[in-house]
């Protein structure tokens, strides 16, 4: 019996592994290029266009997500292949699912099956809150490409727009090296090529108040909770304090009354103090000593 399951399990493996080298596939986006829109009072309207390159097959979907963790949500959603929208539900083909999650949602692109060929596909939405204070200015500070992508990306281009009248307060940056060009209300990062998992991040600032009135709800509820936290250590230091001091005093106590102090005894000397004799001693103290010498079983005359 072991034997058949040990031959069916390598006629499986080799099954598979015929399969794999006759039937290869992979995939990697030729471009990422991201646009990203600000909006007075610090939302963001973004724009991912993905080119994917599919070597073999086949292929059916193409799966994004995106988290919303420091912004006041995600929505406004379209979904676009190959220039054509798709509706947004579940089942479709083609069609784009959305999955929400905790901390992300999820967007997948179902489309029939294909091989070795290119496709693009676009997502929109809007980011509410994206702008956030920051160390006396208004600064956007967004993930343009997720470290998340299990695929290299060849070239990325990243473009940040503003409203008129909004002046920067300093030099945008990146998280990666990338030539970064200024013209009017609109910066543009020349990201080049991403190996898997590594992503872009952009940094922009702008004078403080000119684009936010106040800091977006998320924010100010980590501002929150932050002092919160700071206030119950602080609590739970003034309560803990006194009593620890209080531990440390009746522990010192309880030692100090375990321990015996004993009162010195008499000396004992095992040499004469000096080399008087005992008859001189005792003219000294003014008392003598009687010392019988007869010898034992004599009487006296």
């Amino acid at each position: 019996m072991r034997r058949q399951l040990l031959r069916f399990a390598v006629g499986i493996a080799v099954l598979l592994l015929v399969v794999s080298v006759a039937y290869p596939k992979s995939y990697q986006a030729s471009r990422f290029d991201v646009a990203l829109a600000v909006q007075a009072g610090g939302d963001l309207l973004v724009t991912e266009t993905v080119d994917f390159q599919f070597e073999g097959g086949p292929f059916t979907y193409s799966f994004l997500e995106i988290p919303f963790k420091e912004s006041d949500g995600l929505d406004q959603f379209r979904g676009f292949m190959d220039g054509q929208e798709l509706s947004v539900g579940a089942g479709e083909v083609p069609g784009l699912e959305m999955v929400r999650k905790t901390n992300s949602i999820g967007f997948t692109w179902h489309f029939p099956a294909t091989s070795d060929a290119s496709h693009t596909f676009v997502l929109k939405y809007r980011a509410r809150g994206a702008v956030r204070r920051d160390k006396g200015r208004d600064l956007l500070l967004w993930k343009a490409v997720r470290s998340d992508h299990g695929y290299r990306i060849d070239s990325g281009r990243i473009t940040v727009a503003w409203p008129p009248g909004v002046r920067l307060a300093g030099e945008p940056k990146a998280n990666r090296k990338a030539n970064i060009q200024t013209s009017g209300q609109v910066i543009a990062y020349e990201a080049g090529g991403l190996d898997k998992n590594r992503g872009f991040t952009v940094s922009v600032p702008f004078v403080q108040g000119s684009i936010l009135s106040q800091p977006p709800v998320w924010q100010q509820e980590a501002k929150r909770r932050s002092a919160e936290l700071g206030q119950a250590i602080a609590t739970a230091i003034a309560i803990v304090a006194p009593l620890l001091l209080i531990g440390v005093l009746l522990v010192v106590r309880l030692r100090s009354a375990k321990t015996v102090r004993l009162a010195p005894g008499p000396s004992v000397l095992t040499s004469p103090p000096d080399d008087l004799t005992p008859a001189l001693v005792g003219a000294l103290r003014g008392s003598w000593s009687h010392v019988d010498h007869r010898e034992p079983g004599c009487d006296a005359p």
